[in-house]
């Protein structure tokens, strides 16, 4: 009997095991491609990110791994779960029609179709088609209609239930709403901080695997003009936003060539974009992000992961919990009402995670500079973290000495983080002292931030500093901010 109520995470479990393999296939390749391109421009002569630490670890197979449990908890729960939902609804109330079933197949068919719209997405298109196929097929080979057969009242309290749980975190999710939940619920517990780490140090491996041209850090190029005037220009244009020329047998992310007055952009012997001379020279920021919106292959690929993300991912979270708590419940006989009992637990800690947010007093954000300033001696954490980010978002610098060193010693990884950002808005010999301080900090998070608001400086000896701790540093995630500060800066790349 309780194996109905355990049927939809079962079937789920095989759809995201299969979406993992499929996924960790799809960093991996993602990740050697993008060695090849480094060791091309490492060779070059130009600065890598990352570094010669973290290059060696694209060719590993558990950075893939790792890195793959992103798109397997968004995409791969999102195809499953549709995946899932269709074929029991087709099973279980419209009588396994021929028709609907064919229906459901060019549903799926145009999914793949907007998959490969911008150009041939072989491993996605897989992932897409596997993943479903095989949670189709375990739907079906455990279903029985004695198995899901689950009585309406159940069903209506899982409706519920989500409802409101879904209504306890609606007031506290707006755009800042994954660093609240960063900073006052995962940075706030030590398995919290465990998976922060976590999320940071291997974060990049995927997000590699769908970015367009224009959102990756460094790219690799050729030029090929005759007229050495012109050739230097446009090299000196793409060298500033990150094109670097590298030698003609290694892989290309572009290739410009010159034919009359116009210059031609081509990507795997495509031409991919085209426009005047004096167009690039005058605007080549524009010219290149209209080359990277053509090239662009994975536009409903990241849609597809962002909506997974924020609708799958949650009802995932629901169900898994809803089925180790009915688990535990085993001393409560009647499986219906272990179910029931299940359902409300999920409830009660679904809006007992919510709580910490309510903590916060978000009304300091209302207030004048000088309550706002005071709130950063409040006994609670919570209000002087608010406090710092509020400054934060005013551009608005601490100047009192006494509470600087105060926040700069705080045991708190929030804290530390938001005086990082705030000791930007200051142009004080001190803050950039503390700032340098605060590269030794134990927190990637707060390296990154101190990174960040440095870059906004420009101070002697500032690129020289970053561009060390690039090569010294250990965390891609650390040199990513790096590199963003030194561009800042002005800095660009040089042999």
């Amino acid at each position: 009997m309780t194996k109905r109520y355990l049927y939809p995470a079962a079937v789920l479990i095989i759809g995201l095991c299969t979406a993992q393999l499929l996924f960790t296939f799809l960093v991996y390749l993602s990740d050697t491609a993008l060695f090849r391109h480094l060791i091309a421009i490492k060779h070059a002569g130009f600065l890598t990110v990352p570094n010669d630490h973290v290059m060696m670890t694209l060719q590993n197979m558990v950075p893939a791994f790792y890195g793959a449990f992103f798109f397997t908890l968004t995409t791969g729960a999102g195809l499953s779960m549709a995946a899932f939902w269709l074929i029991l609804i087709w099973l279980r109330f419209l009588n396994q029609s021929r028709f609907i079933f064919v229906c459901i197949l060019i549903f799926w068919i145009f999914i793949l179709y907007k998959l490969n719209s911008q150009g041939l997405n072989l491993v996605v298109s897989l992932a897409f088609i596997i993943t479903p196929v095989i949670v189709g097929l375990f739907t079906i080979r455990l279903y029985s209609q004695n198995s899901v057969r689950l009585k309406p009242l159940n069903i209506i309290i899982h409706f519920i239930v989500i409802i409101l749980i879904g209504a306890a975190w609606a007031p506290k999710l707006n755009s800042n709403a994954f660093i609240t939940i960063r900073d006052h619920l995962l940075l706030a517990h030590p398995l919290g901080k465990k998976i922060n780490t976590f999320y940071y140090k291997y974060t990049l491996y995927p997000a590699e695997t769908f970015k367009s041209l224009d959102q990756k850090l460094l790219k690799t190029c050729m030029v090929n003009i005759k007229d050495k005037n012109l050739y230097q220009k446009v090299k000196t244009r793409l060298r500033q936003h990150d094109y670097l020329t590298v030698d003609e047998n290694t892989p290309i992310d572009l290739t410009i060539f010159q034919k009359n007055d116009r210059l031609l952009f081509q990507r795997n012997e495509k031409i991919m974009h085209q426009c005047s001379v004096d167009a690039f020279l005058d605007t080549p920021k524009h010219q290149l992000e209209l080359f990277s919106e053509n090239c662009d292959k994975n536009i409903f690929f990241r849609q597809i992961t962002f909506l997974s993300l924020v609708v799958c991912s949650p009802l995932l979270c629901y169900l898994f919990l809803y089925s180790m708590i009915f688990l535990m419940l085993f001393f409560v006989r009647p499986p219906a009402m272990r179910s029931a009992c299940a359902s409300v637990v999920c409830l009660a800690l679904g809006i007992a995670i919510a709580l910490p947010l309510y903590q916060i007093h978000t009304e300091i954000e209302t207030k004048k500079t000088p309550e706002i300033l005071s709130a950063l001696q409040s006994t609670d954490w919570h209000d002087r973290v608010f406090a710092l980010k509020t400054l934060a978002d005013k551009n608005l610098s601490i100047t009192q000495s006494n509470i600087i060193q105060k926040l700069f010693q705080s045991p708190i990884i929030p804290e530390r983080y938001w005086l990082a950002k705030d000791l930007g808005s200051s142009d004080s010999a001190e803050s950039y002292n503390m700032l340098v301080n605060l590269l030794n900090d134990p927190s990637p998070n707060v390296v990154c931030m101190a990174l960040y608001s440095i870059g906004k400086k420009n101070r002697s000896m500032t690129t020289q500093k970053i561009i060390a701790l690039i090569a010294a540093s250990k965390h891609w995630y650390v040199q990513w901010y790096a590199y963003k500060s030194l561009k800042r800066l002005g800095w660009t790349q040089t042999k």
